[in-house]
């Protein structure tokens, strides 16, 4: 049933896609004016849905429904006599005095005087013609009809070179094998950091076919030949290294999701983090058969990818069970993956200026990975203070002390943020995780 509502909400992309501003502005009101929300919707990730719209429309994302909200409050003012709490609840604001300084701040007026005389503004809710518009405006004027107006000019979207390809996931919490993964045979021209590929959570597979690769991880150097598979949890901080830039063939599988890895994390308590099995076998040629097509569909759910992905939990299974799975000596990688990673990273400038890369060109590489939130400072700042919430229920640091540890430079503004964060201050938390145990 998850797979069919999956399938569902995809197909319904499509056709809403189809629709004009009123469509837009319809689904909305329902769901929220949020790019996350919608994705969610539809089954699919942001960064997919934004690129959709913005493919369609020929307007960035952000200006549509930021535009379709504003569509959806003036005529709820206009043909209602709903309350502004009401309205602001509908157009996803937060509260009364937000709503009202955005529309002061959008149309110089307040949405009182809108309501009391919308007689007297008629261009706010019928947009003059586009030579007049600001880049905004444009962009409702852009949604007007039926179906949406494509300019003139071919607009061509260029992706992004990165080593090896990254792109945006949608990762459900039902019952559901998210994979992602590839086959290449080019060898790295310098280290390729693990550190900054993937920093979301998820568990990797990958098996040389040919050739040789190094995999060094804190202060080990382990050497992958045909037909070795290493397996290890991500984010890590670990670099692979092509020994004299010769061709190295590998195939890798990425399981993103609390189902995918759970499950191969069970087989590593069997067989360990490093093993050998034959090149021919069963998960082997099915890796091979499907990784491309789970990077196509990295995007958004897929029923097939899913089947596909369980289908190759069962043939590792019965390799495993056939005994022709041989472990290899190869340090625990649990313990470079700690919850620690994030403690590391003080600020996303500082983290830019450890791995060698720009502050903006990283916070877009970022932004392909963490897909939780559109502003990878923001995730950034989530994650420091659930690893403060974790130290608050295992450990009897002081506050101060894990404030520190989450490089927060005043106490004060670490209780301000988890207050925030968690709703209750970080004594409270604890007195109250110390009483549920």
């Amino acid at each position: 049933m998850t797979h069919r509502n999956a399938r569902k909400r995809r197909d319904n992309l499509g056709g809403f896609l189809k629709g004009g501003r009123e469509e837009l502005t319809r689904v909305a009101s329902e769901h929220g004016f949020s790019l996350a929300v919608l994705a969610q919707h539809f089954g699919c990730s942001p960064s997919h849905f934004a690129s959709q719209l913005q493919h369609v429309w020929q307007q960035p994302a952000a200006a549509l429904l930021r535009e379709a909200r504003w569509a959806c409050a003036l005529r709820l003012m206009e043909t209602t006599g709903l309350h502004l709490r009401d309205i602001a609840k509908k157009c996803s604001y937060a509260s009364v005095p937000a709503f009202h300084a955005a529309f002061k701040k959008r149309f110089g007026l307040s949405p009182g005087e809108f309501r009391a005389h919308p007689e007297r503004w008629p261009d706010l809710a019928n947009p003059a013609s586009e030579s007049q518009q600001t880049p905004a405006r444009t962009a409702v004027s852009a949604m007007n009809d039926k179906r949406p107006q494509r300019s003139g000019q071919q607009v061509t979207l260029v992706p992004i070179r990165v080593p090896v390809a990254t792109t945006p996931a949608v990762v459900p919490e039902a019952p559901y094998y998210h994979f992602d993964g590839g086959e290449v045979d080019y060898p790295f021209k310098k280290p390729f950091r693990l550190s900054i590929q993937t920093i979301s959570n998820a568990m990797q597979w990958g098996l040389t076919l040919e050739g040789c690769g190094v995999f060094e991880v804190g202060g080990h150097r382990i050497t992958v030949g045909p037909g070795m598979a290493i397996m290890f949890p991500q984010p890590i901080n670990a670099t692979w290294v092509s020994p004299d830039e010769k061709p190295w063939h590998r195939v890798w599988i990425k399981m993103r999701g609390a189902w995918a890895i759970q499950t191969m994390e069970r087989f590593i308590e069997q067989h360990g983090w490093l093993v050998s099995i034959p090149v021919r076998s069963k998960p082997v040629t099915l890796a091979r058969k499907w990784v491309s097509f789970w990077h196509q569909e990295n995007g958004r759910l897929s029923f097939d990818g899913c089947e596909a992905a369980f289908e190759w939990f069962l043939s590792w299974s019965d390799l495993v069970e056939s005994g022709r799975v041989t472990p290899l000596a190869a340090p625990n990688m649990r313990q470079f993956s700690s919850r620690q990673f994030f403690r590391q990273i003080k600020s996303i400038t500082s983290y830019a200026r450890e791995v060698g890369y720009s502050r903006s060109h990283l916070s877009r590489k970022l932004k392909y990975q963490w897909t939780e939130t559109p502003q990878p400072g923001t995730f950034l700042r989530k994650q420091k203070l659930a690893e403060a919430a974790l130290d608050l229920r295992t450990t009897s640091l002081s506050v101060e002390k894990i404030a520190r540890r989450a490089h927060y430079a005043h106490t004060s503004t670490f209780i301000h943020a988890f207050t925030r964060e968690h709703g209750t201050s970080p004594l409270q938390y604890r007195l109250h995780a110390q009483r549920q145990q």
